[in-house]
């Protein structure tokens, strides 16, 4: 445990002296606004740090904006697919955002949203029942019958 909360304590390199475990505690205390500084300067010095989009995703969702916490999400997905926790926060942000749009009646950024969760599960039967129904509500039946044949479309 002592090796994890070291590692966490590094500076990230060209973070202005900020470290991840500093952005996470003040996440944790509920100082949100604190938190998302701390982890843009992260990022503007090590844009691809995983754990700080990650991060930034999930604050993101915790005040509502979900399309840009998917956003961010899927860019910590794209940085570190193999990351179960990861993936699983970009999967999840994703179909929320689908459900967001879906429930405005904005099919496209609904189809868009929930393509990004097949694509990092694909196995996600939800994602993929909602993506076929989104595309049939925007009059998109032939990308629909597309995807039932070969998901990966």
């Amino acid at each position: 445990m002592a090796e994890i909360v070291g590692a966490l304590a590094r500076k990230s390199p060209g973070s202005h002296g900020v470290s991840l475990a500093e952005a996470i505690r003040l996440a944790a205390a509920g100082r949100l606004d604190e938190a998302m500084s701390c982890y843009e300067k992260i990022l503007a010095g090590d844009p691809e740090n995983a754990d700080a989009c990650n991060n930034v995703g999930i604050l993101h969702m915790q005040r509502g904006d979900v399309a840009a916490g998917a956003d961010m999400l899927d860019r910590a997905f794209r940085l570190r697919p193999q990351d179960a926790s990861i993936r699983f926060n970009s999967v999840r942000a994703s179909v929320a955002h689908g459900a967001s749009a879906w429930a405005q009646r904005q099919y496209g950024e609904a189809i868009f949203a929930y393509r990004r969760a097949v694509r990092c599960e694909p196995g996600n039967a939800a994602a993929m029942v909602r993506l076929i129904d989104a595309l049939g509500r925007s009059g998109r039946s032939a990308e629909r019958g597309d995807f039932v044949a070969d998901p990966t479309v």
